[in-house]
C-alpha cells in the first residue's frame, strides 16, 4: 500500500502544477504588455531615423529592439517569432524606403539590423521549438509516469488487500484443517481419540515392536446394558454418561497409555508399557471398579458396569485388525459369562473365530447351493382342533458342516446382514408353496413367517413384503409376521410405525417368544399385534409344582382383555393341553398334535384332511373352517 512519503510527493507535484497554472495567467498578461512596449520601441526607432536624431540613441534603441525580438521568440515561441519577424521586415522596408526614396545613405546600415535580427530569432525559434517539443515529450512521459504510478499505487493497494485476504484465508484454512484433523482423529462427544486414531497408534506400535521385539496390550471396553439407559432416560442422558465414563477412565489410566472411543458405548485402551498378564489384570480390575462407582446424571443416580476384553501383541495378532477382533471376541466372552469382568483372548476363542469365519462363508453360499430348506409346523385351535395355519421354520443342511442349528446360524446371518437376503428367500419360498397348496386344496389358513430385527429396520422391508405378496399371489390376510420382543430394542417408535404399515395392508402381526425378553404385559398396549405366542418356557412350567405353573392362565386372561388372541408354543403333553383348554387358550402349537413337516409331509396332511379318513373327524372340517 502507498506510504505517506509517496502521498506527500504527489501532493507537492499537484500543488506545483497548480502554481504553474496561476503564474501562466500572469505571464500571458506580461506578454501582451511586452508586445505593446516592443511596438512602441520600433515606432520610436523609425521616427528617430526619419528625423536624424542622434546615432547613440538610435543604437540603444536598436539594442532594445533585438533584445525584445529575442524575448518575444523565447517567451511567445511561434506567435512571438511571427511578430518579431513581421516587425523586423516592416522596419527593413521602412528603412529601405527612407534610403532609396530620400537618398538618405546614412540610414542604410539600419537595413542590416532587421535582417540579422530575423536570422538570430529564426535560429532561436528553431532551437526553442525543438526544445519545446522535447519538453512536451518529457511532459507527456511524466504524465504517463504519473498515471502509471497512480495505477501502480491502486494495483499495490489491491494487491495489499488481496494479500490480506489471502492471509485471512490461509488462517481460516489452517483453522479448518485443524478442525478437520480433530474430527478425523478425535471423538467429538468425549474428546478422546477415535477408532481411526486407535488403529493408527496400533499400526505404529506394531512397526516399533517388530524392530525392538516388544509387546503391548489392546483392551476392548464395552459398557453393560447401556441401551437400557438410553431407552429409559433418553439419548442426551446417555451422551452425558459416556462423557462421565470417559473422564473417569482418563483420570484413572497411566499417562503412557492411550484411551479412545471406538463408537457407541465401546472404548479402547492401548497399554503401551511392558506389563505381565497379572499386572494387566490388576490394572484393569481397578478401572472396572472405577466404572462401578455411582454416576449422577440429571439428578439421577446411575450404576453401570463394563466388560473388558484383552488381546496381546504379537501372541494374538500381528496387525491392528486382528488385535481389535481378538479383544472384541474376549469382551463378548465376558458378556456371555454374565458381564462386568475382564478376559484375555485365548486359543479356544481363536478356534471359535475360525469356525465363525467358516460358518459365514458357507452360510452366504447356502441359498445358491440349495442348502436351505423349510419346515412347516401346524397350529390348531385348542378347543376344536381346527387347523389355524403353519409356522415356517428354516433349516440348513451343509455338505461340509452337516445340519447346522438355527440357534447357531441365525445370529450370524443377523450380524452379517445376510438375514435380509435369507429372509426374502424364506418369505418368497414359503408364500410360493402356500399358494400352490392353497390352489390345490382350496383351504383358508394362516402362514406365519419369522422376521428378524435386522430385517424390519431395513428401509425397504415393507416394500419387500408387498412385492413378494404380489409375485406369489398370496392374500395379505393369509400372511402372519412373527416378531420377537428383541425387535423393539432398536427403535420402538420406528418398529411400531412399520408394523402399522403392515396392518394397513391386511397382514397379521404376532409377538413370538413372549416372556423371555424385555417386555411386560403393560408394554403390549403399545404394540399393534393380533396374536401373542407364549414361549415354551412358560408352557413347561404348567406341569411343575411351583407357583410358575399358575402364571400362564392369568396371562391368557389379561391378553384376551386386550383383544389379542393367544397361541401356546411347545405343547407336548395332555396335562399342558388340558390346562390351556381350561384357561381358554385360543390355539396350540407343539409335538402333541404335530411336528414340523417337510413339503412332502405337509402335502400328505392336507390331502388327508381334504380327501382321506382322519382319526379325528374334526380334522376333516378344519380346512374349510380354519381361522
Amino acid at each position: 500500500m502507498p506510504n505517506r512519503t509517496e502521498d506527500n510527493f504527489l501532493n507537492r507535484y499537484f500543488e506545483k502544477k497548480e502554481r504553474s497554472l496561476e503564474s501562466g495567467k500572469y505571464m500571458s498578461f506580461f506578454k501582451i504588455v511586452t508586445f505593446i512596449i516592443c511596438l512602441l520601441i520600433y515606432i520610436s526607432i523609425l521616427v528617430i531615423e526619419t528625423r536624424d536624431i542622434s546615432e547613440t540613441v538610435t543604437g540603444i534603441l536598436a539594442q532594445f529592439q533585438v533584445m525584445i525580438s529575442v524575448y518575444l521568440v523565447v517567451s511567445a515561441v511561434k506567435n512571438g517569432y511571427i511578430i518579431g519577424v513581421s516587425i523586423n521586415i516592416i522596419q527593413f522596408l521602412l528603412v529601405a524606403i527612407n534610403v532609396f526614396s530620400r537618398g538618405n545613405v546614412r540610414s542604410a546600415p539600419g537595413m542590416i539590423l532587421p535582417i540579422c535580427t530575423i536570422i538570430t530569432i529564426t535560429i532561436i525559434y528553431v532551437f526553442s521549438k525543438r526544445l519545446n517539443q522535447k519538453y512536451e515529450e518529457i511532459k507527456e512521459q511524466k504524465e504517463e509516469l504519473v498515471t502509471l504510478y497512480e495505477e501502480l499505487a491502486v494495483t499495490e493497494s489491491e494487491l495489499f488487500n488481496q494479500n490480506k485476504q489471502l492471509l485471512e484465508y490461509n488462517q481460516d484454512m489452517k483453522e479448518n484443517e485443524e478442525k478437520l484433523n480433530y474430527l478425523a482423529f478425535f471423538d467429538v462427544l468425549t474428546e478422546l481419540p477415535n477408532r481411526k486414531m486407535i488403529i493408527n497408534r496400533l499400526d505404529i506400535l506394531i512397526t516399533l515392536s517388530m524392530e525392538k521385539m516388544m509387546k503391548f496390550a489392546m483392551i476392548f471396553i464395552d459398557l453393560d446394558n447401556f441401551k437400557r439407559i438410553n431407552d429409559s432416560m433418553g439419548h442426551h442422558a446417555g451422551d452425558v454418561l459416556l462423557q462421565e465414563v470417559a473422564l473417569r477412565l482418563k483420570a484413572a489410566i497411566h499417562p503412557d497409555d492411550m484411551l479412545g472411543r471406538l463408537g457407541g458405548d465401546e472404548f479402547a485402551l492401548i497399554i503401551q508399557r511392558q506389563l505381565e498378564e497379572d499386572e494387566i489384570l490388576e490394572y484393569l480390575e481397578n478401572l472396572r471398579k472405577e466404572i462401578l462407582k455411582k454416576f449422577y446424571i440429571e439428578n439421577t443416580e446411575i450404576t453401570i458396569s463394563a466388560s473388558f476384553g484383552i488381546s496381546v501383541y504379537p501372541r494374538d495378532g500381528d496387525n491392528s485388525t486382528d488385535l481389535l477382533k481378538c479383544s472384541d471376541t474376549a469382551m463378548y466372552k465376558v458378556k456371555e459369562d454374565g458381564k462386568n469382568g475382564v478376559q484375555f483372548f485365548n486359543k479356544e476363542m481363536k478356534d471359535r473365530i475360525f469356525m465363525r469365519m467358516e460358518l459365514e462363508k458357507r452360510l452366504h453360499a447356502s441359498i445358491e447351493n440349495n442348502e436351505l430348506y423349510l419346515l412347516y409346523q401346524p397350529q390348531y385351535t385348542s378347543d376344536t382342533k381346527k387347523l389355524r395355519g403353519f409356522e415356517t421354520l428354516v433349516r440348513w443342511n451343509s455338505p461340509e458342516l452337516g445340519a447346522v442349528s438355527p440357534v447357531t446360524f441365525i445370529p450370524v446371518a443377523e450380524e452379517t446382514k445376510f438375514i435380509n437376503t435369507m429372509g426374502r428367500w424364506i418369505l418368497k419360498t414359503a408364500c410360493t408353496k402356500f399358494k400352490e397348496l392353497q390352489d390345490k386344496y382350496h383351504f383358508n389358513a394362516v402362514l406365519s413367517v419369522n422376521i428378524s430385527a435386522v430385517q424390519i429396520m431395513e428401509p425397504s422391508f415393507v416394500q419387500m413384503i408387498k412385492s413378494v405378496l404380489e409375485e406369489t399371489g398370496v392374500r395379505p390376510y393369509n400372511l402372519e409376521i412373527e416378531i420377537t420382543e428383541s425387535i423393539f430394542i432398536s427403535s420402538m417408535d420406528y418398529v411400531i410405525g412399520v408394523l402399522n404399515e403392515l396392518k394397513e395392508i391386511g397382514i397379521n402381526i404376532a409377538l413370538d417368544d413372549f416372556g423371555t425378553g424385555y417386555s411386560s404385559l403393560s408394554y403390549l398396549q403399545l404394540l399393534p399385534i393380533d396374536t401373542l405366542k407364549i414361549d415354551k418356557v412358560f408352557i413347561d412350567s404348567i406341569v411343575g409344582k411351583g407357583i410358575d405353573r399358575h402364571i400362564v392362565g392369568p396371562i391368557i386372561s389379561l391378553v384376551h382383555q386386550m383383544d389379542i388372541s393367544v397361541v401356546a408354543e411347545g405343547v407336548e403333553n395332555s396335562i399342558q393341553l388340558e390346562y390351556l383348554k381350561e384357561h381358554n387358550c385360543d390355539c396350540i402349537q407343539g409335538y402333541i398334535w404335530g411336528k414340523p413337516l417337510n413339503e412332502e409331509d405337509l402335502n400328505k396332511l392336507l390331502y388327508q384332511l381334504t380327501f382321506g379318513e382322519a382319526e379325528d373327524s374334526i380334522l376333516r372340517e378344519s380346512i374349510s373352517e380354519a381361522i
